[in-house]
């Protein structure tokens, strides 16, 4: 099971880095380099932040106790917003880091989750309206 997890995660941060050459691209073409620094810097912290949720969630999900994945799972939450509170904080005191490029791939993890399932739910209208397409 823990494989199954693995697997997803894994699929999710290809896509989400997929998703990130085009911003990334794009900041190449403008020559923002500071900017770019920052985009890498915030979709390399929300990526690890996403791979500890995902082991943390899987910690839980072992809890004989409920009160004991409460605190697990609030301990790793605030975990995450310090790590994300630190880092944009780094990314406001240090020149050569764009505050929003490093804001913006800092959430471009939850963008691209919320993409794919408005994608997959239009697709799924969009069949249902239709029907089985016939050769």
């Amino acid at each position: 099971m823990m494989e199954q997890v693995q697997k997803e995660v894994n699929r999710i941060i290809f896509l989400v880095l997929k998703v990130a050459t085009v911003p990334a691209l794009g900041l190449v073409l403008a020559q923002n380099w500071d900017g770019l620094v920052g985009l890498i810097l915030g979709l390399s912290v929300a990526i690890l932040s996403f791979k500890i949720m995902a082991r943390n969630a899987w910690k839980i999900t072992g809890c004989e106790n409920p009160v004991q994945g409460q605190a697990l799972a609030l301990t790793g939450y605030f975990i995450r917003f310090f790590f994300y509170a630190l880092t944009l904080a780094a990314a406001l005191n240090r020149s050569g880091v764009t505050f929003l490029a490093c804001a913006l791939g800092l959430v471009f993890i939850k963008f691209t989750l919320l993409g794919e399932g408005i994608l997959k739910q239009f697709m799924q209208s969009l069949h249902r309206k239709l029907g089985p397409v016939k050769e």
